[in-house]
């Protein structure tokens, strides 16, 4: 008997030797490992920890929820309790901000591209790491104070793109021009529409204005800028082609003060800290005639005609005449006039009712066709296309 029971003496021990293993591993025990390198400031231990403390926790949870599932069954609200309470302590298992801060103290002080790294899985697994760029856009002067920031929080080493002077709609005679962008007050470190990598640590950036009147067109190529101005100063105003393609100059618009200029205007008076205008073209486009239901246009039958105008410009226009002629003696068109009151930039207006009729002579010719149109400011444009006879 005695040789017996020394046979199952050695399993014994060596399952309590395994037991002894796997609940020197839970996560407990992970946890604590990690406070200490975290504590410390060891950085890449306390990463390789943590990842090691996730993959116990997650199988803690897992075998946590199974026992809730099986205590409810079975109306056990001991286990159910247990349970419950084991997976809020599994939850309890976080990144504290003391550890947070001793940690993101240590990654400070690495080389920038392992410091991006570790400061980026830092914002991914603590909630205590947000570090933000704040924009400031505040400015003052005699009389006149303004206060306005902007706060941008991202991963770490994540592009920012900062505003240029076409993002923004404050008011440019109270502010002027923005120049850039500094570290300090009135000092330009990074321009206007600069990339730059989100910063590992909060940071304020300052938006440095100066007094200045702009003219942009991007359509002429015109970019002028007059700095250093005061109130009352008088300052030229570029002279610009009246007809670019299908575009016409319709004069010059500062979008922050909807302050306007027409285009016969040769100077601009400067009022408080400057302008920045941008040209205004009005521009109309036909596009999509239609003879629907037809798709060709049949002899001695009244087919009916129909097209889109659209504003492919910046500025408004009002009070558009349409007319569609033909130059072909062998077509005639019934109601061949129409009007639009107003089409804002980008709109479109369609139009339709009007009649074509062709005579026999034209079997299979493309017949051409032409809409005029004309504005309130007398101002004219004409699109041209073809149909085919049947």
């Amino acid at each position: 008997m005695s040789d017996n029971k020394k046979i199952f003496v050695f399993p014994i021990v060596l399952l309590l030797s395994t037991m002894m293993v796997f609940a020197a591993s839970d996560a407990s025990e992970l946890y604590q490992k990690f406070s200490s390198y975290a504590s410390e400031g060891a950085v890449a231990e306390a990463i390789d920890s943590y990842s090691d403390l996730q993959q116990r926790i997650g199988k803690e949870t897992d075998t946590a929820k199974k026992s809730v599932e099986k205590a409810y069954r079975k109306n056990n609200w001991e286990l159910y309790r247990e349970a419950v309470t084991d997976l809020r302590t599994l939850s309890g298992y976080s990144i504290t901000k003391e550890q947070t801060d001793s940690l993101l103290c240590s990654i400070l002080d690495e080389d920038s591209s392992k410091a991006i790294a570790d400061a980026s899985w830092l914002y991914d697994n603590s909630r205590y790491y947000r570090p933000v760029l704040k924009l400031s856009y505040s400015s003052a002067s005699e009389g006149y104070s303004f206060n306005y920031s902007n706060s941008i929080s991202l991963k770490p080493g994540q592009t920012v793109v900062l505003p240029s002077r076409e993002d923004l709609n404050f008011n440019t005679n109270r502010l002027g021009r923005l120049i850039g962008w500094g570290l300090v007050p009135e000092q330009v470190d990074y321009l206007p529409g600069q990339e730059i990598s989100m910063p590992l640590t909060d940071m304020t950036l300052f938006a440095v204005w100066e007094n200045a009147v702009s003219f942009k067109d991007s359509l002429s190529g015109v970019d002028v800028s007059t700095s250093d101005v005061k109130d009352g100063d008088s300052v030229s105003v570029p002279a610009v082609e009246k007809q670019n393609g299908s575009a016409i100059f319709a004069g010059w618009y500062d979008p922050s003060t909807g302050e306007y200029l027409g285009s016969e205007e040769e100077t601009y008076t400067v009022r408080g800290n400057g302008a920045s205008f941008e040209a205004l073209y009005k521009a109309l486009e036909v596009s999509d005639p239609t003879t629907a239901p037809y798709a060709s246009i049949p002899s001695n039958v009244q087919v009916p005609l129909g097209f889109t105008i659209s504003n492919t410009a910046n500025e408004s226009i009002s009070g558009i005449k349409i007319e569609i002629s033909s130059s072909s003696d062998k077509v005639s068109i019934i109601d061949d006039s129409y009007y639009v009151s107003r089409l804002n930039p980008n709109g479109s207006a369609v139009v339709k009712g009007a009649k074509i009729v062709v005579s026999d002579a034209v079997s299979g010719e493309d017949l051409p066709f032409s809409v005029t149109m004309t504005d309130s400011d007398g101002d004219v444009w004409t699109s041209t296309f073809t149909l085919k006879a049947k």
